[in-house]
């Protein structure tokens, strides 16, 4: 296994360095984020009382939100001059958003130090869509409509898709497109194919909300079914 060259955070503390490093840059959402916390000792023996890493999300002007977390180890006593290795897996959850209209997701590597304030440091990563998710983008591109911002849509803690918030994207048409106005999507997490929430945003404020079941190809079906909602419910 090979490790990128780039260290993602460094912290520093009473001589010792903690580097966090990964395997890779960017990350599909639901997979497994492989990592190394490669520590080198200081002059004078030092203990640890925890190394705490976790992944945090935030869209432009919103509140960061945690997605992800483990404690990677407990009660350390770094000898010193000494080099220490600790492997890190990580599970991304399903609904981890996109770095894409403004969305930022980071690492933070933290430990807890006796006696002293926890050093900690962050690092951007990049969450990259899936192939389906692409196909949905190549739609959109293909009908004219734009990305211009997404947003994080908090969820109650009794909704039924048990997530903590909605990607929204929004997209607005071209010059060249054969509709005007915005189309909202997100996709509809834990399901089978694509499913896509659709709210087409009207000229007198109203919106029109959809429900769509993507099956493969989901590029030209896709195509095919917003031509015909946009048919159907004019925005002009």
């Amino acid at each position: 296994m090979s490790w990128i060259g780039r260290v993602m955070s460094t912290i520093g503390f009473n001589g010792i360095r903690v580097d966090t490093l990964l395997e890779q840059e960017q990350h599909h959402p639901g997979e497994t984020l492989h990592a190394q916390v490669k520590i080198d000792g200081g002059r004078n023996d030092s203990r640890i009382d925890a190394i705490k890493f976790s992944v945090w999300t935030q869209a432009t002007n919103q509140t960061p939100v945690q997605i992800a977390h483990c404690t990677l180890a407990e009660q350390l006593t770094i000898a010193a001059n000494s080099e220490l290795f600790i492997p890190v897996k990580l599970a991304l959850p399903s609904f981890t958003p996109l770095s894409v209209g403004g969305v930022k997701t980071w690492l933070q590597t933290e430990l807890d130090v006796p006696m002293a304030p926890d050093p900690q440091d962050t690092d951007a990563i990049e969450i990259v869509a899936i192939e389906q998710q692409q196909q949905v983008f190549a739609a959109m591109s293909e009908l004219c409509f734009t990305l211009t911002h997404t947003e994080l849509e908090p969820l109650p803690q009794q909704s039924r898709y048990q997530v903590p918030f909605l990607q929204q994207f929004y997209f607005e048409s071209g010059k060249d497109c054969n509709y005007a106005g915005i189309l909202q999507l997100a996709w509809e997490p834990d399901r089978n194919g694509v499913e896509l929430l659709v709210t087409q945003q009207m000229p007198l404020g109203q919106n029109l909300n959809h429900r769509l079941d993507i099956r493969e190809p989901v590029q030209p079906r896709l195509v095919a079914q917003l031509n015909q909602l946009l048919e159907a419910n004019p925005a002009v």
